[in-house]
């Protein structure tokens, strides 16, 4: 399976998470269900729809069954699965989303020659 990689709601920029350079976003992130935040977690960006825990370095996992969080994300409706924002962006204030962020073409990795 590759990386869940995802653009920044608020600014559209993409969020990294680029192991090969050591690079990782500080992010938010919101489990939608029918455009309703059901969970979020903040922390660095794991790239698989997660974040990393500041006080054990491990991933926080999301409540409920991966299988079926995966495919409500992939069922097209706008306001189903993951919606993410840069912590920086949260810091100049944003309303909560209520649909999910568009996918990084990317992969959250950096681009040669923009780093």
């Amino acid at each position: 399976m590759g990386c869940f990689s995802y653009m920044c709601k608020k600014c559209g920029e993409p969020i990294i998470c680029d192991m090969r350079h050591q690079q990782q976003d500080r992010v938010k992130i919101w489990l939608l269900r029918g455009g309703v935040p059901m969970q979020s977690m903040e922390g660095l960006y794991d790239s698989y729809g997660r974040v990393i825990n500041d006080d054990s370095s491990e991933a926080i996992e999301w409540d409920g069954d991966w299988d079926e969080l995966v495919d409500l994300h992939y069922n097209d409706v706008p306001g189903d699965g993951w919606a993410a924002v840069h912590s920086r962006c949260m810091r100049s204030g944003m309303a909560i989303p209520t649909t999910v962020s568009e996918r990084d073409p990317d992969q959250g990795w950096l681009i040669e020659g923009e780093y």
